[in-house]
């Protein structure tokens, strides 16, 4: 004699076993999971030091001759991500980008000022808002040569050693780093 299942389970049965996704969906469902969880990581990975690249181009506000193919008015990858920061920058508030003149001839830097000053209007920003100078970055800098006096004078003189106790005041630190 066969033994037939309970009318009731065989209800539950068919009530909450086909009411349920399927396995493949199951198994989509916990890659897809799987996925945002890597993506999630890799960015809370990645965003100190995408800010910390965005704070430091910010910072300088130039280009220089490493952001352009060589020998062309063209942006290198680098060139158009940074390009791009002070765009954003630049959208909000205006101001000027400092793009020194490397070796290339001034014809060339020209041809770079040009280049830089259309894509700016290309992201979206009013001329009248930018302007592309011909300067060292951040400022106006020290000449190279009054750099170099500074340096030999530094080198040169004799550094006191900050002082806690009366005994440690006639310590010195010579031109090469030592104590005396």
């Amino acid at each position: 004699m066969r033994h037939l299942p309970h009318p009731l389970a065989l209800a539950a049965l068919c009530l909450f076993g086909c009411s349920g996704p399927r396995g493949s969906n199951t198994y989509e469902a916990a890659l897809a999971a799987d996925d945002a969880q890597r993506l999630a990581e890799s960015r809370f990975r990645e965003e100190p030091f995408t800010d910390q690249v965005r704070h430091g181009v910010l910072r300088q506000r130039a280009l220089f001759d490493h952001h352009f193919v060589p020998e062309s008015a063209r942006l290198t990858r680098l060139g158009e991500r940074d390009l791009g920061i002070l765009a954003e920058e630049l959208r909000e508030q205006g101001g000027t980008i400092a793009l020194p003149r490397g070796s290339e001839s001034e014809e060339l830097h020209a041809e770079r000022v040009a280049a830089v000053s259309a894509a700016l209007v290309a992201r979206g920003i009013a001329p009248d808002q930018i302007a592309v100078e011909t300067r060292p970055a951040a400022g106006p800098g020290v000449a190279s040569t009054d750099a170099l006096a500074i340096r030999s004078r530094l080198a040169t003189s004799r550094l006191q050693a900050p002082s806690s106790t009366p005994a440690s005041s006639a310590t010195s630190i010579n031109s090469t780093g030592n104590l005396q």
